[in-house]
């Protein structure tokens, strides 16, 4: 945020570590210690992760969060199951790592203030 309205002390190079690290591509984590990130994001803590976010945004003076997910892959199978049935009987949304993770996601969102889920 300092970076974008160009206060504070960030630096060129903290402002694309941080980016890098929200977008999971930082390769060594030794560049953020000066900003008091030290670990990624990973599946351990990427939902605190998320549901913290709406919170810090409303906090500074945003109004919420709108996250849109695709869910269109999820309803194509990786790897189809030989079946003497139609291939459209054995596709569709599944127990992929994917689904339970957009399930859990649907089942928490009481958790997840000042956001909305398109």
């Amino acid at each position: 945020m300092q970076a974008a309205f160009r206060t504070g002390q960030v630096s060129d190079a903290e402002h694309d570590a941080i980016i890098e690290w929200l977008r999971g591509d930082l390769r060594q984590m030794s560049a953020l210690k000066s900003a008091l990130i030290y670990r990624r994001i990973a599946r351990h803590n990427a939902r605190q992760m998320l549901f913290s976010l709406p919170h810090w945004l409303a906090t500074n003076g945003f109004a919420g969060l709108l996250v849109v997910i695709d869910i269109r892959r999820l309803g194509v199978a990786r790897r189809p199951r030989w079946t003497k049935e139609p291939a459209s009987i054995t596709r569709g949304l599944g127990s992929s790592t994917p689904t339970r993770l957009l399930r859990q996601l649907i089942d928490s969102t009481d958790e997840l203030v000042g956001a909305a889920l398109l």
